[in-house]
C-alpha cells in the first residue's frame, strides 16, 4: 500500500489547507506545535477522500497524472485510501 499512497501525496497540488489550520492558529497565538499534526491529518484525509472520489467518479486523470485507482487498480486504490486515513 506503500506505493498507492506515495502516489497521491506526490501528485501536487495547491496544499491549501495545512496552510489555512495553520493561519489559523497563528491567528490566536503562535502556531502550536500540535497544530502540524492537525495540518498533516486535513490534508492526508483530504487526498483520502480524492482518491474514494475518482473512484465513484471513474475519473481517469488527476492533475495530469493517471488516478490511483487507473494505476493500480480500484481494488488497490480502496486499500491505500483507507490505509492514508487509519494513520491520521
Amino acid at each position: 500500500m506503500y506505493n498507492p499512497a506515495q502516489y497521491i501525496l506526490n501528485l501536487g497540488g495547491k496544499r491549501i489547507r495545512p496552510v489555512c489550520v495553520l493561519m489559523g492558529n497563528q491567528l490566536f497565538n503562535d502556531i502550536d506545535p500540535d497544530a502540524y499534526n492537525a495540518a498533516a491529518a486535513i490534508e492526508l484525509f483530504h487526498n483520502f477522500s480524492l482518491i474514494h472520489d475518482d473512484i465513484m467518479d471513474k475519473a481517469p486523470m488527476r492533475r495530469g497524472m493517471e488516478t490511483v485507482h487507473t494505476k493500480y487498480g480500484e481494488s488497490t486504490a480502496l486499500l491505500a485510501g483507507d490505509d492514508v486515513c487509519k494513520s491520521i
